[in-house]
């Protein structure tokens, strides 16, 4: 065969260009991939939902979207779910801590309070429960008598997103009344629902709450105070000390309504089983608890159509495996449940590195003694890894929306 003598093209010369880089698209956010066992697990539709919710995202800086962070006594004062509205309030605005009651079993980073006269706090759930206190938001209320006041206001030491709140609004019985007061009451702007309307919804507008507010009132029941902004997202804290997520579906269908008429739901997150592992006694046990659960998903997703659902389940517990035996068996049966429901799935457990995880992270400082509860800085630390999955899921969204669809000839 005739052989050819080949040279190489000559190197066209490149110009330097005036336009400047696309930081964001440069940025390579998945460098490190996500650890598998961090990423949410769930079904089609589950994930259809938490795109919907993507895509509601877009457009805060004109509207609303509120998450709602349930729990036991994990996510108490704030932990956990402060971190994630702190990082989403960053990105896509808003200010506020959201839905707030004055009396609680544990106080909250979020806000700073002080409470004066007859304030009683009675809950719908747990060994005392009142059911007539099953009430939306917490699933507990608070009880004003003669005149009671309440001075809140954020919580120097907290994130900085829970300052500068515009709207304060409060649902309390309809006979109720009520008065706010700022230092400066030249800032009180009174709406039109000031009054409080028939579904007894009280609504301030003001400049930022940078010094606080007073709110006193008579109130036979108040399901909550919601500090927030016209625009963003707020992320409320619900913790149900002793809850095991399984009463959602005893709560009255106008107190859901009501919720979904006066806030913007987009996201739901559960994250309960703590409560329920020490009783369970066998796999079959464990596996009535899960159905249980995922029956409350189905009511919160009829109840509210196409709101993205997220269950996180239980952490790491014990210094021992053998000290809680169906651990295992419940966030199997969990996670199995919750993905049939249509939510997706976060197993904390694996989160924080799997069986045997939570002695060291009781070794690090980030549980206490109890080895159940986190510390602070292990809630701090939760969170962050609860943000970096979600902003993950986020990110991938936005990189398949915006990806060019390929030429078909």
């Amino acid at each position: 065969m005739p052989t050819l003598s080949l040279r190489p093209l000559p190197q066209p010369l490149t110009r330097p260009t005036s336009v400047g880089p696309d930081l964001e698209s440069m940025a390579i956010r998945d460098s490190v991939p996500l650890p598998r066992s961090w990423k949410f697990q769930g079904s089609a539709k589950a994930w259809h939902d938490l795109a919907t919710f993507f895509s509601r995202l877009e457009s805060c800086d004109q509207n609303r979207i509120d998450i709602y962070h349930w729990g036991d006594s994990q996510i108490e004062s704030d932990r956990i779910t402060g971190h994630l509205r702190a990082e989403m309030q960053k990105r896509f605005g808003g200010r506020g801590p959201g839905w707030v009651l004055p009396r609680t079993p544990a106080p909250s980073f979020a806000t700073k309070q002080v409470l004066r006269g007859s304030i009683e706090r009675i809950a719908g759930f747990g060994r005392r429960r009142d059911t007539s206190a099953l009430r939306l938001p917490f699933l507990a209320v608070n009880r004003f008598r003669d005149s009671a006041s309440w001075q809140v206001n954020a919580n120097p030491i907290g994130h900085r997103t829970n300052r500068g709140w515009t709207r304060s609004r409060i649902w309390s019985s309809a006979a109720s009344t009520w008065s706010l007061v700022m230092e400066d009451s030249a800032n009180l702007i009174p709406s039109r629902s000031n009054r409080g309307d028939q579904e007894g919804l009280w609504t301030w507008q003001h400049a930022g709450s940078t010094s606080g507010i007073e709110l006193t009132g008579t109130a036979n029941a108040l399901m909550g105070a919601e500090f927030s902004t016209a625009h963003g997202v707020f992320v409320h804290n619900l913790p149900m000390r002793g809850g095991s997520g399984t009463l959602f579906d005893d709560v009255s269908e106008g107190d859901w309504e009501k919720l979904r008429t006066w806030t913007r739901p987009g996201l739901v997150i559960l994250q309960f089983g703590g409560n329920a592992v020490p009783s369970l006694s066998s796999v079959k046990h464990a596996e009535r608890y899960a159905r249980r659960v995922a029956d409350n998903i189905r009511h919160i997703r009829q109840r509210w159509p196409g709101v993205a659902v997220l269950f996180i389940g239980p952490s790491d517990m014990g210094d021992a495996n053998q000290i809680y035996p169906q651990l295992t068996a419940c966030n199997e049966a969990l996670r199995t449940e919750v993905q049939m429901a249509g939510a997706l799935m976060w197993d904390l457990r694996e989160v924080m590195g799997g069986p045997g995880s939570m002695a060291h992270w009781k070794e690090r400082g980030w549980a206490g003694e109890d080895a159940v509860h986190f510390s602070p800085r292990g809630a701090k630390e939760a969170g962050k890894r609860l943000w970096q999955a979600l902003d993950h899921e986020h990110w991938h969204w936005q990189s398949t929306r915006r990806r060019p669809q390929l030429l078909v000839p």
